[in-house]
């Protein structure tokens, strides 16, 4: 759906996982910023309470939003992808889905013919960075890549003249993610 002159209302519906709340907020936060109205389905944090909210939230607040904007990773969170995209597509809303994981190749090789379809079906898939991409590029589907967002006005700053020698690792320290390149 493209709105002509209005801004479209975005439903952000967040993962499973406590510290994507932070992202999904400071995504919102750009939303408002420009101008843009936007909603999140739900702030618990138990599993079976989150999924209850997602599935009841979308149907009983259509009015509030024209477009759902998902984030996503592999494993039990792509029931949140099955269930936004029933409800986007009976409700004939628009879905974004922002992909997370740097285990997306391992967990997509699970049932390439069933995550083809089912991402299909997306409007438009968003990833973070060419590894989750290249994921998508063997099942034949195209993302837009958008890296991630840090709202660096959040975080304390203090000036130092010297710094000497520090490494910073902001993933998991799995071997899809290639923490020993940071060493070498």
């Amino acid at each position: 759906m493209t709105l002509s002159n209005n801004k479209p209302k975005i439903c952000a519906v967040g993962m499973f996982q406590p510290v994507y709340d932070i992202q999904i907020k400071s995504l919102m936060d750009v939303f408002s910023e420009n101008g843009i109205e936007s909603v999140k389905t739900t702030y618990y944090q138990s599993k079976i309470i989150k999924f209850f909210d997602i599935l009841l939230f979308l149907p009983l607040k259509r009015r509030k939003y024209d477009i759902i904007h998902l984030q996503a990773h592999s494993r039990y969170n792509i029931i949140s992808v099955i269930v936004a995209l029933f409800w986007a597509k009976l409700l004939k809303k628009e879905i974004i889905v922002m992909y997370y994981g740097g285990a997306a190749k391992e967990f997509f090789s699970i049932s390439p013919r069933f995550f083809r379809k089912l991402f299909s079906k997306v409007d438009k898939i968003v990833v973070a960075g060419k590894y989750v991409q290249s994921a998508f590029d063997d099942l034949g589907l195209k993302t837009v890549i958008i890296p991630h967002i840090l709202n660096v006005e959040k975080w304390p700053y203090r000036h130092r003249d010297s710094s000497g020698a520090h490494l910073l690792w902001v993933r998991h320290l799995l071997k899809e993610y290639n923490p020993l390149m940071l060493l070498k």
